[in-house]
């Protein structure tokens, strides 16, 4: 039948806090038992159509703010490879939305290998991680698994070229929030002085996106693998999971704002189309980092 199932909208117990907070007890302990490196980072992001709507009247704009910290613990492998483990935390919040709050904790695993000698050698590394997400809306809440691979290389003293191919497994409660898909993308960064540094970058994606919308949309149920009701926006809409491919570019800036601590500007403007399904998105992001 076309668009699949509909699923019904399960009962939302509260976020798991507890398991939250046991998280950040477990990776502050082990921060401090290895003296491993460690970082906090702060985000506010602006997504002017946070729903994926196709159509004026379903796309919603939001606020959505992010903290993370994460420590890491860095080794030489053999000589020109490094190897590391990470631990990660990460929480996101929507002022306007609550159902879109959510806790996550990843374990990353990665390897670095340079090939050459000298400052301009590029290297090649690849990435495995797994975590989960605790979310207000159970729905939302979900295991995911992630393997990567990149290329860096400096051009010159100024210019660094990075090129990286990402794989995400999204395994939710709620079948119309499970996603697999791929990323691949590019960025050139270029330092124009000591404290500050341009990039731009482009994005190609393929693999399942939720868009929301008010129902009846016969065009969107002809297109979706499932679907289900729900009240995240505040009003009764469906959210459709369908598989598409999206492209995008972002320019922004980076700031040195101290020793340990950088500020960093991003726009990037996205669109996503399977037709005859097509959306864009706007996104504006503020980000600091601190090497703690």
């Amino acid at each position: 039948m076309g668009g699949g199932n509909v699923e019904p909208q399960p009962r939302r117990p509260a976020m798991r806090s507890r398991l939250a907070f046991a998280t950040i007890a477990v990776v502050a302990v082990l921060q401090t038992a290895t003296g491993a490196e460690s970082t906090a980072f702060a985000e506010a992001q602006w997504n002017d159509n946070v729903s994926n709507g196709t159509k004026a009247s379903d796309r919603i704009g939001a606020v959505q703010l992010a903290a993370a910290g994460t420590i890491a613990r860095r080794s030489a492998l053999a000589p020109n490879i490094l190897g590391a483990a990470e631990a990660a935390i990460r929480t996101v919040t929507a002022p306007r939305y609550p159902d879109l709050a959510l806790v996550s904790a990843a374990a990353v695993g990665r390897v670095e290998d340079k090939l050459g000698l000298g400052p301009f050698a590029s290297s090649f590394w690849l990435e495995a991680s797994a975590g989960a997400r605790f979310a207000r809306d159970s729905n939302r809440s979900s295991y995911d698994f992630a393997a990567a691979a990149g290329w860096r290389r400096r051009l010159d003293e100024m210019t660094t070229v990075l090129i990286g191919l990402k794989s995400e497994l999204i395994a939710a409660q709620a079948d119309v929030y499970r996603r697999r898909f791929t990323t691949l993308d590019a960025e050139v960064r270029r330092s124009v002085s000591p404290a500050i540094e341009l990039f731009a970058g482009a994005k190609l994606f393929r693999g399942d996106v939720v868009a929301y919308a008010t129902p009846p949309r016969p065009d969107l149920v002809a297109l979706a693998r499932t679907r289900m009701p729900v009240s995240t926006f505040g009003r009764p809409m469906i959210a459709y999971s369908i598989w598409a491919n999206a492209c995008s570019g972002e320019v922004g800036a980076a700031w040195r704002v101290g020793p340990a601590t950088s500020l960093e500007l991003r726009y990037e403007y996205r669109e996503t189309s399977r037709r005859p399904l097509r959306y864009r998105n706007q996104l504006v992001t503020v980000s600091v980092l601190h090497q703690l």
